[in-house]
């Protein structure tokens, strides 16, 4: 392999995961599309609690199910602060946002977590994005020219 093959190679290896990333972003925002284009809202109730552990720390989290306006019932879970986990009861009351045309898509919208959760949640999820386009921009722009230089040696040779 000369040079420039390599270095073609080595672009679409770099490329194809922050593709991979920015599908599995994509994916998880058709439910938050869907729940915006129809919105309705519903009262759940909590059904569970449970915690986990991970890396030595506690995660908690509220188990629900809620009746949508068609007469469906559907389940969902969300993670909570132990401050909401501890205070919560098993027929306590969330309040949730549903599509209306696909209540599958659903989510807690009662605050289960400390509100400066959010602000790391936002600001991470936006230093991510961040992060991936600027390296696919420059992955694809280095692309290009590699393939620009293979396809120009090969017309002259």
């Amino acid at each position: 392999m000369n040079r420039s093959k390599w270095w073609l190679f080595v672009d679409v290896a770099a490329i194809v995961p922050l593709l991979r990333l920015l599908v599995l972003f994509g994916i998880a925002l058709v439910p938050m599309y869907r729940i915006a284009a129809n919105p309705a809202d519903a009262v759940a109730f909590v059904t569970e609690k449970w915690t986990t552990q991970r890396g030595g720390e506690s995660r908690f989290a509220l188990g629900y199910t809620f009746v949508s306006a068609s007469g469906g019932e559907y389940r969902g879970a969300t993670s909570a602060s132990r401050e909401i986990y501890d205070r919560t009861v098993l027929g306590d009351r969330l309040d949730v946002q549903y599509a209306s045309d696909a209540p599958e898509n659903h989510r807690v919208t009662s605050d289960t977590r400390n509100p400066s959760f959010i602000v790391f949640e936002i600001g991470g999820a936006a230093t991510v994005l961040l992060t991936v386009l600027s390296l696919a921009w420059v992955g694809v722009r280095g692309l290009r020219s590699d393939l620009r230089n293979v396809l120009t040696s090969r017309a002259r040779g």
